[in-house]
């Protein structure tokens, strides 16, 4: 293994320097703007549950109509579990995908104005959804009438607390705030008090033309680049080194992103590896199954052969008459039965019939959108779960609709990049062609 010595640190201290003394409020702002929009929209959540709680009319396990520490997402699923909200989880799924992609569609930094713009279409985004089609019966509910205020006024606060922000980031970057005398001046003549002096242009905070938090940057910098410098003494001196990536390239041209390529290259054909081999057990494992099968049978007829060979020929006794028998016609052929498949483990796209999926949907072999994995537990009973290769979870998580909904209950909510883990297989009860689901699968997201 190629080894190299720790000549890149003065290159990481720069970098460090470079990264204090750029790093300006700008992308503080833009966090701050994001992270209210975020707020607001949990906020925004909370009043619409406890407005869904006011409708008796398609609730009838309500046992609380006020939700008074939902501060976060999780509280306020929760509060729809404990009162029974159906399908109020997929409002809020629905909630946060429309907010992700109004975020995506304003630029960076995120500014005041587009912070209350996504605030304001997100207000109207779920009063849409809470009162259309067969819904528009709340609209008469007592509860609507504050419920709608308190989102107007909950899309409004953003815009302000934005302009806070704003304002407090003014000064923070060193821009001209005028001085008490200054202000003062501004009210009188210049003949009004000719004794005061001249108003200075000097920021707030500092007396040399530098903001306070600019000395500040440049101390941790200074800092940063002398720690620095002795590390790289240090392992001057004590001779440190460090392993190389063997990437197979040239070490004097190897950077840190082939590194990665080369790993994440390395992980991936281990992944297809793995998935080569469990693909050939499960078909040793059908191989098993039917010469299994095939034995048993074999056996069976072996013995009644036995049985037939042995058993001793009757003979006719004296001074009787053999009659002779008469051939026993065949049974007509009736029509054919389809079999069913007796494999142990079959795949399944989706639930195509809303509860429960079709035989002839189901195949003896995986494919690229077999999100489910069905095991066989006998002739009528069967147990399911989500596969867990990543193409096939990427594909249901990008239409959970379509994938998840009928088939599953949500412990976590998903988040981009997550993976799922099935916490309790569903199960499922064959009725003529169609394995009805009698219990949903619990997933967990990560």
């Amino acid at each position: 293994m190629a080894t190299q010595r720790m000549t890149h640190l003065p290159f990481v201290g720069l970098l460090l320097i470079g990264s204090l003394l750029i790093a300006g409020p700008v992308r503080a702002q833009d966090e701050d703007f994001t992270s209210s929009v975020n707020q607001v929209t949990v906020d925004m959540l909370r009043e619409t549950v406890q407005f869904l709680a006011t409708d008796t009319l398609n609730f009838k396990r309500v046992q609380e109509t006020r939700c008074a520490d939902c501060r976060s997402e999780s509280q306020v699923l929760a509060f729809i579990r404990a009162n029974g909200l159906t399908n109020a989880g997929t409002l809020v799924m629905k909630v946060q995908a429309k907010k992700q992609e109004l975020l995506r569609g304003q630029k960076r930094p995120l500014s005041a104005e587009a912070a209350g713009q996504v605030a304001q279409q997100l207000r109207q985004y779920i009063i849409s959804e809470v009162t259309k089609g067969g819904r528009a019966h709340r609209l008469a509910l007592a509860s609507y009438e504050p419920y709608s205020h308190q989102l107007d006024k909950l899309s409004q606060e953003v815009a302000y607390a934005s302009d806070a922000l704003r304002a407090v980031d003014t000064i923070l970057t060193g821009a001209e705030v005028p001085s008490v005398r200054q202000q003062a001046a501004a009210l009188q003549t210049p003949e009004a008090d000719p004794a005061l002096p001249e108003p200075t242009d000097e920021p707030v905070g500092s007396k040399s033309g530098l903001p306070t938090y600019a000395w500040v940057s440049m101390l941790v910098s200074g800092l940063t680049l002398l720690l620095t410098l002795y590390l790289f003494w240090r392992s001057r001196r004590h001779g440190m080194v460090l392993p190389a990536v063997d990437t197979g390239l040239d070490p004097a041209k190897a950077s840190p992103g082939d590194a990665a390529k080369q790993k994440l290259a390395r992980l991936t054909q281990r992944v297809a590896v793995l998935e080569a081999e469990r693909t050939d057990l499960l078909n040793r494992l059908h191989r098993l199954e039917q010469t299994t099968r095939q034995t048993t049978t074999g056996r069976s007829r072996s013995v009644i052969d036995t049985a037939v060979t042995t058993a001793p020929a009757r003979t006719p006794s004296p001074g009787s008459h053999a009659v002779p028998l008469e051939p026993t016609p065949a049974p007509a052929p009736g029509p054919m039965v389809p079999q069913r498949s007796t494999f142990a483990l079959l795949y399944g796209r989706t639930a195509d019939l809303g509860d429960g999926f079709s035989t002839s949907g189901l195949s003896e072999a995986p494919d690229r959108d077999t999100v489910f994995e069905i095991f066989r537990q006998g002739d009528e009973l069967a147990t399911f779960r989500i596969s867990e290769r990543p193409d096939l979870q990427q594909l249901a998580l990008s239409d959970p609709f379509s994938y998840l909904n009928d088939t599953c209950i949500y412990q976590t909510q998903p988040r981009p990049g997550s993976r799922i883990h099935t916490d309790e297989p569903g199960r499922l009860h064959l009725q003529g062609d169609k394995w009805v689901i009698t219990e949903k699968a619990q997933i967990s997201f990560y």
